[in-house]
């Protein structure tokens, strides 16, 4: 496989694993950093105040505490377990101004509709006001101003699988603590990942959208100004639990399940179709953290591909990096 030969080709580049940090070639794209100190899948990153918090894992009866690094002062902490996202397992974490909401997730009442904001001095979360028209476990969120815009996922009413996954595009906006509806997903599905370019929300991959329930290279673009769907340019591969983020108007897509998972993609709206990178993760990982700092995307926690909860994070620098001839 391709994939499996990169692998071999990107531990050529690791010079020194010593005091359990990885030093790669000078001016590598990607590079191991940061070690957390709990394993996690299905995790989710933000960066506040030059501080990366680490959200969220795969179960609700056994919550992990939510850890913090601060970049200026190179120090790890963390909260208790009430820092867990209420919102639940395979819910989502998000930034607007500064503050932390969560969404979407499964919990003990089943696919949760509400919208939580943490209290990054104790470690709290708020419940706020209404709740979304469905629910959105496993889904995807994204911002765009002040609004947050969820799609896809699971819900309890619905038989989640094929075409019947949560198709509601549900709009909370965090300056009137109220919820909107969108145009409906024309084809939703599970397992995906959303993420803002400009004014557009880009709906990658994922499972379902399709009549057998299969992983999809399927994408489709929310036009936030007219409130439409188009389809956007497909992933190069089927890709299940896709991970992206935006760095200088270009969209980087890595790690996941599926053969995409091997590498990175960028997509130029201005070109409009997938490029490949030299670069590619040091470890094949799913259901990962992923957030940006000062020009870099950090890639964290999640699984490899034998299943076992990683804790390590990843550090991609696009502006190092090169396209594949």
């Amino acid at each position: 496989m391709k994939g499996t030969l990169k692998v071999a080709l990107v531990l050529s580049l690791v010079l020194v694993l010593l005091a359990g940090s990885v030093v790669v070639a000078q001016g590598a794209a990607i590079r191991m950093g940061l070690e957390a100190k709990h394993g996690r899948y299905k995790a989710w990153t933000v960066v506040v105040d030059d501080t990366l918090f680490i959200f969220g894992g795969e179960d609700w009866e056994e919550p992990t505490p939510t850890e913090y690094y601060n970049f200026k002062t190179g120090e790890w902490g963390e909260y208790g377990v009430e820092s867990w996202p209420p919102a639940g397992e395979n819910s989502a974490v998000v930034v607007v101004n500064g503050n932390i909401f969560c969404l979407g997730g499964e919990n003990e009442t089943g696919t949760n509709k509400k919208v939580y904001l943490f209290d990054i001095e104790d470690g709290d979360w708020e419940v706020l006001p209404g709740q979304a028209s469905q629910g959105h476990s496993d889904a995807g969120a994204a911002v765009i101003g002040e609004k947050i815009y969820m799609v896809g996922g699971e819900d309890d009413d619905l038989a989640n699988e094929g075409f019947e996954y949560a198709a509601h595009v549900d709009i909370y906006n965090t300056k009137t603590n109220r919820w909107e509806r969108g145009t409906d997903c024309p084809l939703p599905r599970q397992d995906t990942f959303v993420v803002a370019l400009g004014t557009d929300i880009y709906l990658l991959g994922g499972q379902g959208g399709n009549i057998d329930d299969s992983m999809t290279a399927n994408v489709m673009i929310y036009d936030t100004i007219n409130d439409s769907w188009s389809q956007g340019p497909d992933l190069p591969y089927p890709w299940e639990h896709p991970r992206a983020a935006v760095v200088d108007g270009k969209m980087y897509v890595m790690t996941g399940k599926g053969e995409g998972g091997y590498y990175i993609f960028e997509l130029d709206p201005a070109v409009n179709e997938w490029r490949e990178m030299e670069s590619y993760n040091l470890v094949t990982r799913y259901g990962s953290g992923i957030t940006v700092y000062e020009g870099e995307i950090y890639v964290a926690c999640g699984r490899n591909m034998t299943g076992e909860a990683q804790s390590s994070i990843e550090i991609y620098n696009p502006a190092l990096d090169n396209y594949v001839d």
